[in-house]
């Protein structure tokens, strides 16, 4: 933090003391003179005394531990005294029960699997995690969860349990130059410092680990830097940790005791346990992909789907079918929810129709008829949200759902005097009488935001657009302002046209919080192959289109990527494709037939659902009441 406020504020003097171990005359002198103290909190004593004795403004600023990544982080101790590691202080309690209980070393190694992570819960530390940084957070005004959810989407954010990356501790400063009212003269300090950090040890996210929260993973421990003879960057790999760490507790002296290592749920680990292992295995040549001899065409032999003459316009455009090796299959009884464009309406109209399990968490209230119902946009997704256009839109949304502050825009006010939930524009179509029964429809509609997150089984998604309008704060809306009601001049909104960075960032922060909440939630990606109405940029509407589909697309790839329990459904391309010869759009060239939908939903339902059914068009045509806010843009 102090090398980090040093470059923000290079006019100032910033000085940095541990608060426990320097003298205590020096820390008295140095509490008395500051202007400002930048603080974590401190135990109560002598020392807190001093600081809440000051006439210093007292900035806290939060304590970062996150368990989730590095669960098998602990101590031993001899006595009162700490057991140094290869790494210094950090151990693995896996590694000291092992060696406790005589498992060899090799069977040691093989302990790192999944199945001995399962069983000691390794898993399930991301919503104990989250809720210490809520409580640090909450005790520092900060709003430390949102901090910790973006910086996931730039991959870990942790050296260690407690040891923050530099970008990381960068937001922090920010964040208290704002608090205490200054303005940074360089505002990323990680662009122009090393990370400090680096120079301690690190430990890996096992990989295991890491695939649950689309991390990259390894099994590499970095020692810390050598300052007497200035060796860097070196590190151990879990052979060489193990056998290290086997030799540090035969020298030690004393009794050794674990914390960690003696809860029960390690008691029931042993060497038996590296059965648990699923070994790595040769892949055997898939469809001869890997089977081409060297010298060879390696094309030659593939299957019809790598070539285009054989499986796009060399067959019936009926016959399309783009999908290969969907990830995971649904169940008649899996709860599947979705959200997204106005396309994805199709999707969730087709399921249901189907019979399966459409999940609805705001439901019409008791009474209220089927047609007045469908009027007020009831059933039209899993909850009351209207259209989501943006990846923006969905996170924040998750955000407002688990309860995140400054996310609220204010009300906005049609001509007719009746309230607008900015959020819903077209949400009640006779708007709201007063501020407050938007408010209580509001966080009734968030309280079934927050439902659908946690309870679905299969989340669908589909990403339309990349244009919106946001306001002064970054908040952004479904539609423009202006066009339904009109806002405050305060709220200065202002058109955003989100780049691929933004979207896959803000992507990617918004799985990671579903999964966070949902562990086992699988979510499918779908592109909607609806053009643009209209655009704001200054360039023509259908490069605005291209642009658009083409960042989401990119975007939903790199999810795929990046999450293992992610699938990308490619109903843009069936769509779009060229072998189709356009017949798939309406005469407005952007409104899909019920043919299209219907040949969407089939190759939907034959791959994940195990249905192989036929094109049915009156389904699609049942299905054919399509809600989308985005047509107002050119009424």
């Amino acid at each position: 933090m102090a090398a980090c406020l040093r470059v923000m504020l290079p006019s100032d003097s910033i000085s940095h003391l541990n608060i426990h171990r320097a003298d205590a005359k020096v820390l008295q002198r140095e509490i008395e003179n500051a202007e400002t103290i930048v603080t974590h909190r401190i135990a109560a004593g002598a020392r807190q005394d001093w600081v809440n004795g000051s006439k210093a403004k007292v900035q806290l600023y939060p304590r970062v531990t996150f368990m989730a990544f590095h669960p098998d982080y602990t101590h031993v101790l001899s006595g009162e005294k700490k057991v140094m590691s290869p790494l210094g202080d950090p151990h693995s309690a896996l590694i000291f029960h092992a060696w406790r209980n005589g498992i060899s070393k090799a069977d040691t190694v093989n302990l790192f699997n999944r199945g001995v992570f399962e069983k000691l819960g390794y898993f399930d530390l991301f919503d104990a995690s989250m809720k210490a940084a809520k409580s640090e957070g909450d005790a520092t005004g900060f709003d430390l969860p949102s901090m910790v959810r973006q910086w996931l989407s730039r991959g870990s954010f942790l050296h260690t349990i407690n040891h923050v990356k530099l970008f990381a501790i960068s937001d922090l400063a920010r964040q208290v130059c704002k608090m205490i009212g200054v303005q940074p003269k360089i505002e990323y300090p990680e662009d122009v410092i090393p990370d400090p950090a680096l120079v301690g040890p690190g430990w890996p996210i096992y990989p295991e680990v890491a695939d649950r929260y689309g991390l990259r993973g390894s099994r590499v421990f970095k020692l810390k830097d050598n300052a007497v003879d200035g060796t860097k960057g070196s590190v151990l790999d879990l052979v060489e940790f193990v056998d290290r760490s086997f030799a540090a507790y035969a020298e030690a002296k004393g009794r050794l005791e674990c914390a960690a290592a003696d809860t029960p749920r390690y008691a029931s680990i042993s060497a038996a346990d590296v059965a648990l292992e699923v070994k790595p295995t040769t892949p055997k040549p898939k469809d001869n992909v890997a089977a081409a001899p060297v010298g060879k065409n390696p094309y030659k032999g593939l299957p019809d789907y790598h070539y285009w003459r054989r499986s796009v316009s060399g067959i019936q455009p009926s016959e399309l079918d783009p999908v290969v090796d969907p990830r995971f299959q649904i169940g008649m009884t899996d709860r599947i929810g979705t959200a997204g464009s106005c396309f994805a309406q199709h999707i969730a109209n087709r399921l249901q129709s189907s019979g399966y399990h459409y999940y609805v968490a705001e439901a019409a209230p008791a009474g209220m008829s089927a047609e007045e119902a469908a009027r007020q946009n009831y059933g039209v997704y899993s909850a009351r949200y209207a259209n989501v256009y943006t990846a923006r839109q969905l996170l924040q949304l998750f955000k407002r759902a688990s309860g995140g502050e400054g996310l609220d825009t204010a009300e906005w006010v049609r001509p007719d005097g009746r309230i607008v939930d900015p959020f819903r524009p077209e949400i009640t179509p006779d708007g709201f009488e007063t501020k407050d029964a938007m408010i209580r429809s509001r966080h009734d509609h968030l309280t079934a935001v927050a439902a659908v997150m946690k309870q679905s089984d299969v989340f669908v998604f589909t990403l339309g657009l990349t244009e919106c309008w946001e306001d002064a704060h970054g908040i952004v809306t479904p539609i423009a302002p202006g066009i339904v009601a009109a806002p405050t001049e305060e709220q200065g909104f202002r058109f955003k046209n989100l780049s691929v960075t933004e979207v896959i960032d803000d992507l990617t922060e918004a799985l990671v919080m579903l999964r966070s909440v949902n562990p086992n939630v699988r979510v499918v990606l779908t592109v909607s192959p609806v053009p643009l109405v209209a655009t704001f940029e200054k360039q023509h509407v259908l490069t605005a289109t291209n642009y658009s589909k083409a960042v989401l697309r990119v975007a939903a790839d790199e999810m795929k990527r990046k999450f293992d329990f992610v699938d990308y459904f490619p109903s843009y391309e069936i769509i779009t494709s060229s072998s189709n010869r356009g017949r798939y759009f309406d005469d407005d060239l952007r409104s899909v037939k019920t043919e299209g939908v219907s040949h969407v939903m089939r190759v939907f339902l034959n791959h994940y659902c195990g249905q192989e059914n036929t094109a049915d068009i009156a389904a699609a045509k049942a299905a054919q009441d399509i809600v989308c806010e985005e047509e107002l843009l050119d009424s």
